[in-house]
């Protein structure tokens, strides 16, 4: 046992041996230190946006706003349409931040409308050297190292690039190259906004009479949120058409109200929606409109709610000199995406349905005040109201009470003008800077 325990050790120590001469001098640290530098992966050469030339698009969006908090960017919440856009635009590189890229928008939808045609337009770059409307950024440095190749390269895939980064409710449709002067906010020609609702109690024919009231131009002062901060000062529209008919093909027996303007003021739609739904409810005269779009015998908004953004989409926009660029395959997966969500919600749709049949028939079928059944509005002042409608109005409490209250009889705000006075003043007594009449004029 000794002499196998002697050449043992005495194997191990030319081991040993043999291993330190091979090392040499170094350590066992710096060693591994030396091999995992050998296996570590090169870091990835940062991206340089002065290597692409860049060029002017508009993108054509549609999205499902039910759960957004509107499209414009906010700096109170992330969960905008417009965030998710401009981090697929980040993530895909085609811009480097958002200040630089000179956004634009057509229609800044409020929290909870929908879109189908809405548009925006921004600088964004381009995989190609020499094409209409491509432009160098400041510091540009032309692409290097890379061998000329037989066929020019092609334009990125803009609209399958972002849609894979997009959520499942926001879609790309079409892009085309714009002038770099494009906006989509100031050179849109018309915005077409659909209103879809039950028609339940109310009177068509008074429904189509108070939308053809608003054509023209006129002051919607008293149809729109008089948001002062954002410089509201011209409250002057024009509206080309309010047109009430059937959705073809409904289930549901649903009506839509199609309004086309040349621009809105925030919240007009909804505004203009809810007085519309008065009058079909027949609990104001169509002649309630003429008056409250007169300033100089209504300057004051009565008090009331607007009508439920949900069932408000921006259909359509309309532009001079746009060639939308569409593509087949991505146009089959917008499509795939639209009726995977319309097959969601009719699912749920169908749902509730049946649940309100049981419970109807629970309750007393006929007798039951319930679902379209429903008709509680007695003579006089009452202003009982169908569920189906108590869902498009739930933001007038007026609209709910047991006895209705005429528009001309409710409180009524500060004029446009007592709001713009007021807000002018806060501004000088934070910042006296702000004072116009501080400042010391010359002329030539």
């Amino acid at each position: 046992i000794s002499l196998v325990s002697r050449r043992m050790r005495h194997r191990l120590r030319l081991m040993c041996t043999a291993y330190q001469r091979s090392i040499g001098n170094s350590s066992v640290s710096e060693i591994m230190e030396t091999k995992e530098a050998s296996t570590a992966k090169p870091k990835k050469k940062a991206f340089n946006f002065l290597n692409y030339k860049q060029r002017r698009v508009a993108f054509r969006v549609a999205y499902l706003g039910w759960k957004y908090s509107g499209f414009e960017a906010q700096q109170s919440t992330d969960c905008t349409v417009q965030a998710r856009l401009m981090e697929s635009m980040i993530k895909t590189k085609l811009i480097e931040d958002v200040k630089s890229c000179n956004f634009s928008c057509c229609g800044r939808t409020d929290a909870g409308v929908s879109a189908v045609g809405q548009v925006v337009s921004l600088h964004v770059r381009s995989n190609l050297l020499v094409d209409e409307g491509l432009f160098t950024p400041d510091g540009y440095e032309p692409r290097k190292g890379k061998p000329m190749m037989d066929t020019p390269p092609s334009e990125l895939n803009y609209v399958h690039m972002l849609n894979q980064m997009l959520p499942d409710d926001i879609w790309l449709m079409a892009w085309s190259p714009v002038d770099k002067d494009f906006s989509a906010r100031f050179s849109c020609l018309y915005r077409t906004y659909k209103y879809f609702f039950p028609l339940a109690n109310m009177d068509l024919e008074l429904l189509r009479d108070a939308g053809r009231r608003f054509v023209g131009e006129h002051d919607f002062r008293n149809f729109c949120k008089m948001d002062v901060k954002s410089g509201l000062k011209n409250p002057v529209r024009t509206i080309l058409s309010v047109d009430v008919d059937p959705v073809e093909n409904s289930s549901s027996q649903l009506y839509v109200a199609t309004v086309t303007g040349q621009a809105f003021l925030r919240h007009q739609v909804r505004c203009m929606m809810a007085i519309i739904f008065l009058v079909g409810n027949r609990l104001e005269p169509p002649e309630v409109i003429d008056h409250m779009l007169d300033i100089t015998k209504c300057p004051r908004k009565p008090q009331y709610g607007m009508a439920s953004e949900i069932p408000l989409i921006l259909y359509n926009t309309g532009f001079e000199g746009i060639k939308w660029h569409f593509d087949g395959r991505n146009t089959q997966q917008v499509l795939n995406q639209f009726h995977h969500q319309w097959t969601k919600h009719a699912v749920c749709a169908d749902m509730v349905r049946s649940m309100v049949g049981y419970v109807e028939e629970q309750g007393g079928g006929d007798d039951c005040a319930c679902g379209d059944k429903l008709t509680v509005r007695s003579s006089g002042n009452s202003s009982g109201v169908s569920p189906l409608m108590s869902f498009v109005m739930a933001n007038d409490t007026n609209y709910k009470q047991k006895f209705y209250k005429p528009l001309l009889k409710r409180p009524s705000a500060d004029t446009l003008e007592d709001r713009v006075r007021h807000y002018e003043a806060k501004r000088i007594k934070l910042d006296p800077s702000n004072d116009p009449s501080s400042s010391s004029i010359t002329t030539d």
